[in-house]
Parts: structure tokens; C-alpha cells; sequence
């Protein structure tokens, strides 16, 4: 799997309040494509003639029998999913962006609902950002200092935070997300200091936060 892109188009389809679509109400409703390059497999959007028509207030992670929970139960990936929410919530939806989209499809469908559309859009994007986890800042909690000359390090970070590395550097550390807002990562040490820092970045790579941590 895609997990990036599984992830951000059910962020869509939730914040959209989709009904009858995969992860929602049936198991149907589902385009599959394999890139030829890698063989991961993305998830198209397939038959969302029903956006709009869940309530404000229907389930965030979708249908509790969807086989897509037991991705989303693992808490990187839920995580991730957070990390969508939340990105499109702050980009894209709400209703000062969105208006001019509905009242413009509403003319072409001859169907206006942009009243109703527009109130559920604020209510849901409301509510969404009520299920999203207590915001926490960047930190370093712990660091512990193994025997082959590496150190773990544990700490917490908001679902804005969409990378940690070294101070400095490019390369991703892959925290391993122990839950939501929860992190551990093990490196090794540096040579000629008895400090680390991390830095945390957004998904747009904008620098949010550094913190340095003693090694004992």
C-alpha cells in the first residue's frame, strides 16, 4: 500500500462527509491502481455522488467493520491520517475557500444546496478538529545511552510535526510513533559532543521547532 495516499483521500472522503464508499457504510466503492515503478497500490476516489450526506458529527475513522481500521489502528498511520485532517482543514476547508466552489457547481447542476452544503462544511470541520489529538509541543522527553555507542531518544510531537532529523541535516530520522503524539528514536551518538539536536518540520518543510537534548 500507498499508506501516504490511502491516508489523504480518506481524509477527503471523511472530511467530505462521503456516505456509501469504501470505509464508510460498504465495502464497495473503490478504484485500485498499481504503479509500475514500485507495485504500491493507491487508492482512487470512485462514486462519491454522496458527499454531503453523512451528518456533521458521523464517525471521523469511518465504519468500525472496514477493513481500512486495521491500518488505522496502528498509531503511525492513524497518526498520518490526523496529519491530513488536519492539513486540508488548515488549506482548504472551510467555507470562505469552498463557497465559491459550491455555489459555482450548484449553478451547473441546477441543484442548489449551497446553504446546507456550507453549513455541514463548518460544522464538520469543526467537529473534526474536536476528534484530533490535544495539541503538545515539540519535546525530548527522555534519551538513554545504549552499549554499542547509540542513544535512544523519546519525546512528543503534534500531528502538525510531519518529520523530525538532526539539526541541520535532510535525511527523515523515522521516529517510530508509539501513539498519536508519542515518539522514540534511536541514533548514534556524536562523536565530539555530548548533545543532540532535532529539529521538527511541517508537510510543507517549514523548520517549527528545535530541541536539544544532554546525553548523560
Amino acid at each position: 500500500m500507498n499508506v501516504d495516499q490511502w491516508m489523504r483521500l480518506f481524509a477527503c472522503q471523511s472530511l467530505g462527509a462521503v456516505s456509501d464508499t469504501y470505509n464508510v457504510s460498504h465495502p464497495h466503492n473503490l478504484k485500485l491502481y498499481v504503479r509500475p515503478d514500485d507495485h504500491k497500490i493507491d487508492p482512487l476516489p470512485w462514486d462519491t455522488d454522496r458527499a454531503f450526506s453523512n451528518s456533521a458529527t458521523s464517525s471521523v475513522y469511518g465504519s468500525s467493520g472496514s477493513q481500512l481500521q486495521k491500518v488505522l489502528a496502528i498509531p503511525a498511520y492513524k497518526r498520518l491520517f490526523q496529519e491530513h485532517l488536519y492539513d486540508i482543514i488548515t488549506t482548504t476547508y472551510d467555507t470562505d475557500y469552498l463557497s465559491e466552489w459550491v455555489t459555482y457547481y450548484a449553478a451547473q447542476s441546477g441543484q442548489n444546496a449551497t446553504a446546507r452544503i456550507l453549513s455541514l462544511i463548518d460544522k464538520r470541520r469543526s467537529y473534526v478538529l474536536s476528534q484530533l489529538p490535544a495539541e503538545v509541543p515539540f519535546a525530548i522527553m527522555s534519551s538513554h545511552r545504549n552499549p554499542n555507542r547509540s542513544v535512544t531518544l523519546t519525546g512528543q510531537a503534534w500531528i502538525d510535526v510531519a518529520d523530525i532529523r538532526l539539526h541541520g541535516e535532510e535525511e527523515s530520522l523515522a521516529p517510530t510513533w508509539t501513539t498519536t503524539t508519542q515518539w522514540s528514536i534511536a541514533l548514534a551518538l556524536p562523536a565530539n559532543t555530548g548533545e543532540i539536536t532535532l529539529d521538527a518540520y511541517d508537510k510543507d518543510n517549514q523548520l517549527l521547532d528545535s530541541q536539544t537534548q544532554t546525553i548523560p
